[in-house]
């Protein structure tokens, strides 16, 4: 089977941003395929200034040619992605990306509620990923579907935290019926610090 690395940017610029973009590419062998999420936050396109040394290293993975690259880029800085990575540019394909439906979205977040039990050891209610799929708060700048996995996960792991304060190994996640599980939160856990590792969505790579 083909070897999938998925590379979240927002966590792996946390601390030794270098180091987690090193290892990510000698993580890569030939005839993998490598996912980039939020490239423009990965290459710094919203910031004046830019690590040239991470730079470096995400060209010299997108630009192998025994690699299959995919990255998702925010619209606003192909301009200066194009003005600034000319030559990657050019070996690069862009395709709009669909907006995703109710439905579809549904279906995402029950297949990815089965692995997220299994890391946390909960049980995930078909209406808790109901609720994940509600349009961002005035507090969340991520879009669908990620959005949702991120907010299944902390619901998780306060659902597991919940647990452990009862006594209950292998608690359910009953509370979370309140409607509102984006307000499922472990206080301290935050990608900028160099990412959540208590938390399965917030690996710096996964591996599939």
């Amino acid at each position: 089977p083909t070897k999938v690395l998925r590379a979240r940017s927002e966590v792996m610029l946390g601390a030794g941003r270098g180091d987690a973009v090193r290892r990510a590419r000698e993580q890569v062998a030939a005839e993998a395929v490598f996912a980039i999420d939020d490239l423009e936050v990965l290459l710094m396109l919203a910031a004046p200034a830019v690590d040239l040394d991470v730079r470096a290293m995400t060209r010299s993975i997108l630009g192998r040619s025994d690699v299959t690259s995919i990255a998702t880029l925010d619209a606003r800085f192909r301009g200066r992605l194009e003005n600034e990575e000319a030559e990657l540019c050019a070996e690069m394909e862009f395709l709009p990306l669909p907006i995703l439906s109710p439905q579809e979205l549904d279906e995402i977040g029950r297949q990815r509620s089965f692995y997220l039990s299994r890391y946390h050891q909960v049980s995930i209610p078909p209406e808790v990923v109901g609720h994940a799929i509600d349009p961002p708060g005035p507090d969340e700048d991520t879009a669908q579907p990620a959005l949702m996995l991120e907010r299944l996960d902390r619901a998780c792991v306060r659902a597991r935290l919940a647990g452990r304060l009862r006594g209950n190994p292998s608690p359910d996640m009953a509370w979370a019926r309140s409607r509102n599980p984006r307000a499922a939160q472990r206080p301290g856990t935050r990608p900028e610090n160099g990412g959540n590792e208590s938390c399965g969505y917030r690996h710096r790579v996964e591996t599939f």
